[in-house]
């Protein structure tokens, strides 16, 4: 729930550490007056034990850089901050520049002169609570996408196609297990490197015209072809995208020399039935699918 403040009741829940009883009560009254509700402790050291007793039930540390005799300040916020994610801003008297510094390499949620009244005090809290909340944002979104480049990448892992991802320049960035097996290299050692330095061979065949086709176009290219350098046949699917493209590719030589081995009788037959001296046809469904030339004479 949300006080007249626009901050919730768990946020109003401060914990104030400071070592002056007097100061003390004087700031908790004036928190008051603004809605918050505030526990006092008097040293560093209770700070920790308070907050590993019921850290939950606080939304925000105000912290004293100078506690007098055991702890200190910013020691304490930095025991706190290794077990809780809360907020802490630092009070304090003091202005130099290496007590700022040293409070910002523990936490950067704000820094209050003691002097500076309940109103600035206010308004640092407040933007120490919006701060807080949008560096958990920013976590939850980073966690989100670890985890969905994780996913992709599993997929990707585990499809039976080579995949590869280029930047505009052609380095790659991005090679999977399969590709590196098609390529004859580990993946680890592509990544970084540029596709025109490992393989100047390819420069000018059907795949640098299509890598280069994809890019320039933004359109996706599909196609087959010879590899000529490794005597092999490729299949690749090229797709471009502003950072670059992606190319999907799988050898299919075995296929590619049934295929054309195929053809090849297909041709040799087609060629013996065309000199043959005998009628020859084919007939499928009630139609001739294919008559000789000595057949044909026959009509």
């Amino acid at each position: 729930m949300l006080s007249k403040h626009g901050i919730s009741d768990t946020h109003k829940h401060i914990l104030l550490v400071e070592d002056e009883a007097i100061i003390a009560l004087d700031e908790i009254n004036r928190l008051r007056s603004y809605g918050y509700q505030a526990e006092h402790v008097l040293s560093g050291e209770q700070a920790v034990a308070v907050m590993a007793e019921r850290g939950s039930s606080f939304g925000l540390i105000l912290m004293d850089i100078d506690l007098g005799r055991g702890m200190d300040g910013p020691e304490a916020a930095r025991r706190i901050l290794e077990t809780h994610d809360v907020p802490v801003v630092f009070l304090s008297s003091h202005t130099e520049r290496s007590i700022v510094e040293r409070t910002e390499s523990i936490t950067s949620y704000g820094y209050v002169v003691k002097s500076s009244g309940i109103t600035v005090l206010d308004v640092s809290i407040k933007m120490a609570y919006k701060l807080h909340a949008a560096r958990r944002d920013i976590e939850a979104v980073n966690t989100s996408l670890t985890e969905a480049r994780g996913l992709v990448n599993s997929i990707i892992e585990r499809i039976s196609d080579g995949f590869v991802a280029f930047d505009h320049d052609m380095n790659y960035t991005y090679v999977n297990e399969m590709g590196g097996k098609l390529l004859g290299r580990l993946p680890a050692d592509l990544v970084g490197r540029n596709y025109w330095t490992e393989y100047p061979e390819a420069r000018g065949t059907p795949f640098a015209q299509a890598y280069s086709k994809a890019l320039a176009t933004q359109e996706p290219v599909f196609f087959e072809d010879f590899y000529a350098p490794w005597n092999r046949w490729f299949e690749n699917r090229v797709y471009p995208s502003e950072g670059g493209i992606t190319v999907f590719f799988s050898e299919i030589t075995e296929r590619k020399l049934r295929q054309l081995d195929m053809e090849h009788s297909e041709q040799r037959f087609r060629s013996l039935c065309e000199e043959s001296a005998i009628a020859l046809y084919t007939v499928a469904d009630g139609r001739f699918q294919y008559v000789n030339p000595v057949m044909a004479c026959m009509f």
